[in-house]
């Protein structure tokens, strides 16, 4: 079970353990919508994510951090990257590396863990 909750880590676990460390600061809140549209019309629903900037070599890289986690414009957050691609980059905390498609794809397996284990446990 331990494992299945670790998939995200695992994800990022290169940028986790090779990547080098700085700070970047929180320049803005950008606003997404995310809404569908509906048999009424759309329906507005909005996401936002903090735009993060930091600096390498003379190279201003602005990312994005963990979706619907509103960091303090200003505030000064800790970043890993990828010398060869400073692209490749994440915000080193909790709600971003558990944030994504492979979160959800942990708890799926999760649920079918349980499951299984749930249908095969003796019964008293």
């Amino acid at each position: 079970m331990v494992v299945i909750l670790l998939i995200p880590v695992f994800a990022k676990s290169n940028l986790l353990l090779f990547g080098e460390r700085t700070y970047g600061e929180v320049l803005y809140h950008k606003e997404i919508r995310t809404g569908a549209p509906g048999a009424l019309g759309t329906i507005a629903k909005f996401s936002y994510h903090s735009i993060v900037k930091f600096d390498i070599h003379n190279t201003t890289i602005e990312m994005e951090g963990a979706q619907n986690v509103r960091y303090g414009i200003g505030e000064k957050i800790k970043i890993a990257y990828d010398v060869k691609d400073p692209l490749n980059c994440m915000v080193l905390d909790v709600p971003y590396i558990y944030s994504g498609y492979r979160t959800m794809i942990a708890g799926f397996l999760l649920i079918v863990w349980i499951s299984v284990y749930s249908s095969f446990k003796k019964k008293d």
